[in-house]
């Protein structure tokens, strides 16, 4: 049955990324309602709401998981801090959105599944660039046979980020590191396109800090394709790269910034010819990827990026660490 009413949100959370994946779609989105903000310091949550005009704050986590008038939370805390918070908000019987990537470790991520499938609430992942038009011409060109078979498919993500006070991203206690917070995107694409993998190699080298800052892997999938991941957090000065090359039996095909389209993309693919080259709309992905989890939670939908998706990503990262070799606490 198909609801009409509006999904109310709440957030877990005054996160620095909060207001582009969840505050500006909400207000483009009719089908969501934003209602309230939650934060650590209850004076951050009054002036976060303040400035970006939500309507209430609540003086707790477990406040926010207390009010009738939220039915999703947006979950964008610290890695190491996913697993408690999205079972305190399945278990208040709310819906959740939780940031990439899931948890800490696949263990983790499988409680969250279990306890979504008993609570009969849905757990769903912030893999925002799977919801947009770009990825579903990309699968469309992959998928329906214009390549051929898939040969190869070599996915890159490299995104300088600064060794600053308080960047959890560099912090072991955290669950930090290039492979969780940027490498599970490339890891989503190699799945995505190709289906499930082995991982023959991987070559990790870490920071003084206890995290991993480059990781390199090669995978072997069902079909025989051959695929590999570079992903790096190394502060440098050239930009962000994100792009993924395919090889198939009767051309190839190239995507940059799969990401975010909307801040700029190139999508090109041939046969035996010359590049033929494509745009994708300049909508934003999270506003595609609301508009999905709205639509999909009125209709009872499943979407792509729940279920068994989050487990086996998160499956796919811990294997990649135990092939570089690299022993991590989570369980």
């Amino acid at each position: 049955m198909v609801s009409s009413l509006p999904i109310r949100v709440g957030l877990l959370g005054a996160s620095r990324i909060a207001p582009l994946a969840l505050i500006a779609p909400a207000r483009e989105v009719p089908a969501v309602k934003l209602v309230a903000v939650a934060a650590r310091d209850p004076r951050r949550a009054t002036a976060f709401a303040a400035e970006y005009a939500i309507a209430s704050t609540s003086a707790s986590y477990a406040a926010l998981l207390d009010r009738d008038d939220v039915d999703l939370v947006y979950i964008s805390l610290p890695t190491h801090l996913h697993e408690l918070w999205a079972l305190a908000a399945l278990n208040a019987g709310k819906h959740v959105l939780l940031e990439k990537p899931s948890g800490p470790c696949a263990a983790a991520a499988e409680r969250m599944v279990a306890t979504a499938r008993r609570t009969g609430c849905r757990l769903i992942e912030g893999f925002h660039y799977r919801y947009h038009p770009l990825m579903a011409r990309v699968l469309e060109l992959l998928h329906g046979g214009t390549l051929g078979e898939l040969q190869s498919i070599a996915a890159v993500i490299d995104v300088p980020v600064p060794r600053r006070e308080g960047e959890i991203r560099w912090s072991a206690t955290a669950a930090g590191g290039a492979l969780m917070d940027l490498g599970c995107y490339p890891v989503h694409w190699l799945r995505t396109i190709a289906g499930p993998f082995t991982v023959s190699q991987a070559n990790i080298s870490m920071a003084d800090s206890g995290v991993d800052e480059v990781v390199e892997a090669t995978f072997d999938f069902s079909s025989m394709a051959k695929g590999t991941l570079h992903c790096s957090m190394v502060p440098h000065d050239r930009g962000r790269l994100t792009t993924i090359h395919v090889h198939g039996s009767r051309g190839e095909l190239f995507v940059r910034n799969p990401i975010a389209p909307q801040l700029g993309h190139e999508l090109r693919w041939r046969n035996t010819g010359d590049w033929i080259c494509e745009q994708a709309p300049l909508t934003t992905s999270y506003w595609h990827q609301l508009q999905a989890v709205a639509a999909a939670l009125q209709s009872g939908e499943s979407l792509p990026t729940e279920g068994e998706d989050i487990v086996q990503n998160m499956q796919a990262i811990d294997a990649i660490y135990a092939a570089g070799g690299v022993a991590r606490p989570w369980r």
